[in-house]
């Protein structure tokens, strides 16, 4: 789910918002021979999209803590990350809610 609202915005921004999106979510990208063979992403990405980062990249390191994820997911909300991606993601949210009320009333019809 994650990881298509994040195609989804990435599809539809342009330049400059897709430079703030993918700095929003990658802390680093590590290149190897001209081809991408690992990501560390900010939180709450590394918490959100352990699953999907792992099956992507061959012998991914394990996981912090549950304590190492809580301070991350504290340390990205008193961030300037947090407002600059909220304010991305707050207007999908409402197109989605009003989609899905949209959904909701057609299926009591």
């Amino acid at each position: 789910m994650v990881a298509s609202t994040l195609s989804y915005l990435h599809q539809r921004f342009n330049y400059e918002q897709r430079k703030n999106l993918l700095r929003a979510i990658f802390e680093k990208i590590y290149v190897q021979n001209k081809a991408i063979v690992d990501v560390k992403l900010n939180p709450p990405f590394s918490f959100l999209m352990k699953d999907d980062i792992e099956k992507l990249f061959k012998d991914h390191p394990t996981g912090g803590t549950k304590e190492d994820v809580f301070e991350q997911m504290v340390g990205f909300t008193l961030s300037e990350q947090y407002a600059a991606l909220k304010s991305l993601v707050d207007p999908l949210g409402k197109k989605a809610r009003a989609f899905l009320d949209i959904a909701a009333l057609r299926s009591t019809i």
